[in-house]
């Protein structure tokens, strides 16, 4: 594989932990959400701020619409989801009292509207299927979905049953706390694959609302942090807290595959996991600044994008003609960054040498 090369960093944006990266379907824009409490877009071109709004608590997970041009979803710790809509970059017009646009160069049209999901927690993940306009929203301990209608409202909320107790329970901290933390529309919508941070990994039947199946992770690998699918090779691949990143087969429900870090980790933070190259490579966020980026079918190590020894949580990439990978800290206040790092167009070959770039 030929290797990424940094493009951009971005240091004038946020002033705390950054928890969530996300690229828009087109690759213009990168939507970066955080502790500081904003929700920042990016122009992906020059690495320059469109516009910054301000919530009242810290962004934890962001989404944009698959199939509505310049919408996103923000789902925030004290469980509100907000969805935003036309940024069309001409005028700003907002009036909820709520939000407020904090920095705005180019001026921004803004209109939204807040989702009442009617449970109160913090919103973890977020996932959307254009099948069947239904989106997912893990909250709290639950997970609910919602149908689209027409004119962008949401009806129909239906919760999900919780997951059995695994066993056994977690031997590293005795948990039992139900937390959905990656949710994936799978089969048409038909499934949703819930991933938890102390039950494994849950399939739902969508119209049912039951189980179809259950992925318990190998004993030193039970609580997960996040998860990422590839529905071209029917994989899922995971990150737990304690034993790093597993693969799993989802017709085998079956872990086929484990990725070892360059550098051990003592301090268990939840790190981001995403395929690239058309399920071929996978990327990590990083505890100690090397991000990794593996092959999946053997699982050779083919690049290091180097952070120094900071914390990475926030990984997302965009994977068409153009190929990006961003990356965002954590734990450095107001000296946060992003780097964008973009691969070189033409055919992708991949070689069992390691490549480290800083």
């Amino acid at each position: 594989m030929k290797p990424y090369a940094k493009a951009h960093i971005l240091t004038d944006g946020h002033r705390d932990c950054i928890n969530c990266l996300a690229f828009s379907p087109s690759g213009l824009y990168l939507a970066s959400g955080g502790d500081d409490h904003t929700l920042i877009i990016w122009r992906v071109s020059d690495g320059s701020i469109l516009y910054s709004l301000s919530f009242r608590c810290a962004v934890n997970t962001l989404l944009w619409h698959p199939t509505q041009e310049g919408v996103i979803f923000c789902g925030c710790q004290d469980g509100i989801v907000f969805r935003a809509k036309d940024f069309n970059l001409v005028t700003y017009s907002f009036n909820l009292p709520t939000l407020s646009l904090i920095h705005h160069p180019l001026k921004a049209q803004i209109f939204g509207s807040w989702l009442n999901l009617g449970f109160e927690g913090p919103v973890h993940c977020l996932d959307f299927n254009k099948s069947t306009n239904c989106l997912a929203v893990g909250i709290g301990h639950v997970v609910r979905a919602l149908k689209e209608k027409p004119d962008g409202d949401y009806d129909g909320c239906i919760e999900f049953p919780n997951p059995r107790d695994p066993t056994p329970i977690n031997s590293f901290t005795n948990e039992r706390t139900i937390c959905p933390r990656a949710l994936h529309f799978y089969d048409h919508g038909r499934l949703l694959i819930v991933t938890y941070l102390n039950h494994g990994v849950v399939a739902w039947d969508v119209d049912k609302i039951v189980q179809v199946w259950c992925i318990n992770p190998p004993f030193e690998a039970q609580q997960l942090g996040s998860s990422s699918l590839c529905t071209q090779t029917n994989v899922l691949v995971v990150h737990s807290l304690y034993a790093g990143i597993h693969m799993y087969c989802l017709d085998r429900q079956k872990a086929v595959r484990a990725f070892t870090c360059e550098t051990e980790s003592v301090r268990r933070h939840i790190l981001s996991v995403s395929f690239i190259h058309n399920g071929n490579a996978i990327v990590s966020g990083a505890e100690a600044g090397n991000v990794c980026i593996w092959q999946t079918q053997h699982g050779n190590l083919l690049q290091v994008l180097e952070h120094g020894d900071d914390l990475i949580q926030a990984v997302a990439a965009f994977q068409n003609s153009i190929r990006y990978i961003a990356t965002g800290s954590a734990l450095k206040g107001q000296r946060n960054y992003i780097k964008i790092w973009r691969a070189p167009t033409g055919a992708y070959r991949f070689s069992q040498t390691t490549t480290h770039l800083d």
